[in-house]
This record gives structure tokens, C-alpha cells and sequence, in this order.
């Protein structure tokens, strides 16, 4: 049996960051009664959160593209990943008894984090799977 080219292991790994990155976004919303419970947040607590998550998201991705373009992508994705998914943001924010932790975890460190893996990522795909008949600008990976 063949093993897999180097390209479609990475394709494979990057998206399945990227689809747990998604899914922290996306469960946010059906869980807010939950969260709402434990944390005792009101509503608009629990808006300010995903506001703060949003405005911070926006703010960092054009930093984390122009960072993309700087250093080695793959270790801006490792970064992204590590920052947002597995170790600060989503992981401690599962642990928060109070909506003001909650806006640091998710909000802040969450929205911090994402945003360096997308374009990273996006680039690298883009990297590996090129044909290789055309001329590639940038080599380092």
C-alpha cells in the first residue's frame, strides 16, 4: 500500500483544524442556554462575547495575513491552532465560572488565536497543491 503524498496528509490535518475551528464558532449560538446557567450571564453579557470575538477577529486578520507573508506558514498555523483551539482560548473557556473570564477566554484569546491559521493555511494548500508546470513566486514553506 502506498502511503499518502505529503500534500494530501497536510490537506487532511488543516482541515481538520479547520473544521474544529469552525465548530467553536458555530456552537457558541445553540449553547448559549447552557452557558447562560453556568456562568449566570444575561443576554447581553452573553453578546458581548461573541462581539468581542468578533471585533477582535477583525482587527487581527489583517496582521495575521501580513505575519503569513513574514514567517513560515507552516509554523503560523501551528501557532493559530495552538492559540485558539487546543490550549488557551477553547480549552480554558470550558473551565470559566464568570462571564468576565468568558469574554477573556473566548472573546479575546479565542478571537486572537484564529485568525493567524486561515491565511496560513490557505497559502500552504495553496503551496502544495500547486501544478507544478507553473512558476511559484514564494518556496518556503
Amino acid at each position: 500500500m502506498k502511503k499518502p503524498e505529503y500534500k494530501w496528509a497536510a490537506l487532511a490535518l488543516l482541515w481538520v483544524a479547520f473544521f474544529l475551528q469552525q465548530g467553536t464558532r458555530q456552537i457558541y449560538g445553540p449553547l448559549l442556554g447552557s452557558i447562560q446557567a453556568s456562568v449566570g450571564a444575561t443576554d447581553v453579557q452573553l453578546g458581548l462575547v461573541s462581539t468581542v470575538f468578533t471585533l477582535v477577529y477583525g482587527l487581527t486578520i489583517p496582521f495575521a495575513g501580513f505575519a503569513a507573508d513574514l514567517f513560515s506558514r507552516k509554523w503560523m498555523v501551528v501557532v493559530g491552532v495552538a492559540i485558539a483551539i487546543f490550549s488557551l482560548g477553547i480549552l480554558t473557556s470550558g473551565y470559566v465560572t464568570c462571564i468576565g473570564a468568558l469574554v477573556v477566554t473566548y472573546g479575546l484569546v479565542n478571537g486572537f488565536g484564529q485568525p493567524f491559521y486561515y491565511p496560513s493555511s490557505i497559502s500552504l494548500i495553496s503551496q502544495l497543491h500547486a501544478d507544478s508546470k507553473t512558476p511559484q513566486k514564494r518556496r518556503r514553506v
